[in-house]
């Protein structure tokens, strides 16, 4: 999330990461440049992330509700 809470891709650089564990339901996937994408399942659909961009109500539901249920199994 960036500072204005909207999802955002960082550069890999940016990060160190001290434990590789993911949870068990999100899926990954490599791009063409070895880069990483993980998610939970409903958000890891073609098009997800260009709908939710462009404001499509069904994928701005889901993407809240995917990140608020993540968030309350952390609590």
């Amino acid at each position: 999330m960036n500072d204005d809470g909207q999802p955002y891709l960082y550069p890999p650089e940016l990060f160190s990461v001290p434990d590789s564990r993911q949870p068990s339901d999100w899926i990954t996937e490599f791009g063409d440049d070895g880069e990483q994408y993980s998610y939970p399942e409903p958000l890891n659909k073609a098009g997800f992330f260009e709908d939710f961009f462009d404001h499509k109500p069904e994928q701005t539901l889901m993407f809240w509700h995917t990140l608020n249920r993540t968030l309350t199994k952390t609590a």
